[in-house]
């Protein structure tokens, strides 16, 4: 069996309520256990941890009082292939998260790894992190800070500026983010509606982030680019974790770099 090089190793109040949890619920394997020292050694898929029942007066080592929530300050990010099976399963237990699915990038020196996680506790509060890998992308103007960041692709830029404001929830900032990418009359088509200028993109934009609460876009293709046209895949994913059916925009470039079209497509080609 391999042994990963860190294991935390946590006190619990009931192995086997632990057990339910981190088993049936997360998916996590029990690789060897010691059921008269109400010890289990569990293992998913590499990702590794010590469960030992709290006996007043056994060897343990504690350095404090276990108040619950146990393990404040800290969370133990689990990599998983897929979040959504593991949250079909928590919720038909009606196990609360404390908190929903989000997709988030993280900055790693020159680019940005990304990954769709949810929070949730177990019986003791110990925090866990549950993230699905989403790959890595180029990094570009944050979504936040909207400081320049260079990037070897120019076409990338707007593109990726333009994908982030559709996930920004605030008017004023969303407008901000997309001014000095959107040029004054550009356009925006997709089956269900036409508008032109920026102002219309902020409103439909806002539009859109109504009906799907807490959902998010994000880029899974590269930007294909020519004689000022581009075109790139992307897909919606919800607030519980579903991705919807991966789309396709395609734009053009003024001479001056910014957008003067988006014509999106929902879903793959009719065949």
């Amino acid at each position: 069996m391999f042994r990963a090089k860190l294991v935390p190793e946590l006190l619990v109040a009931d192995l086997a309520a632990s057990l339910r949890f981190w088993r049936d619920l997360l998916g996590f394997a029990v690789a060897y256990d010691r059921p008269e020292e109400g010890f289990a050694y569990l293992d998913l898929d590499g990702a590794q941890v010590m469960l030992e029942q709290h006996e007043p007066g056994a060897r343990q080592w504690l350095t404090g009082a276990l108040d619950r929530p146990l393990g404040r300050g800290i969370n133990f990010q689990t990599d998983v292939g897929a979040v959504g099976p593991i949250l079909e399963r928590l919720a038909r237990a009606a196990w609360p998260l404390f908190m929903a699915c989000e997709e988030k990038w993280y900055r790693a020196d020159d680019v940005e790894v990304g990954q769709r996680q949810f929070l949730v506790q177990d019986p003791d509060g110990y925090l866990i992190r549950v993230a699905e890998d989403l790959g890595e992308r180029k990094l570009v103007r944050s979504a936040v800070a909207a400081t320049p960041i260079s990037t070897n692709d120019p076409a990338e830029a707007p593109i990726d500026i333009y994908c982030g404001a559709w996930n920004e929830p605030d008017p004023a900032r969303r407008e901000e983010l997309l001014a000095p990418v959107w040029a004054a009359n550009a356009t925006y088509t997709d089956p269900t509606v036409h508008t032109t200028g920026l102002a219309a993109l902020v409103a439909h934009i806002g539009t859109v982030q109504a009906g799907r609460p807490g959902s998010r876009v994000v880029r899974t293709s590269a930007v294909d680019q020519h004689h000022g046209l581009v075109r790139f895949a992307w897909r919606r994913i919800l607030a519980d974790g579903t991705a919807l059916p991966e789309g396709v925009d395609f734009g053009e470039l003024g001479d001056d770099g910014k957008l003067r079209r988006i014509v999106g497509f929902f879903g793959p080609p009719a065949r």
